[in-house]
């Protein structure tokens, strides 16, 4: 009779909200408690230097040439 392979453990694995350390603190200090330190800003960079696509899929934010990204981030940074 073959032995099945294919079992797993599943006292080894956390669940997927569990499973990396940025999402344990979110959880462990409530999600009240965000700031922006927390979260990711998108950034999508074209080739192009002036050039601004809209991503449709993600309501306000673009894909832009270098020079449309360095005026979108200067009031970020200064």
């Amino acid at each position: 009779m073959a032995k099945n392979t294919n079992s797993v453990k599943l006292n080894h694995f956390l669940h997927s909200s569990q499973s990396h350390a940025v999402l344990r603190e979110w959880q462990s200090r409530g999600t009240t408690h965000f700031s922006s330190v927390d979260f990711v800003l998108p950034l999508f960079i074209v080739n192009s230097d002036d050039d601004c696509q809209p991503i449709e899929s993600l309501p306000e934010v673009n894909r832009m040439g270098i020079n449309v990204c360095v005026e979108y981030l200067r009031p970020l940074v200064t």
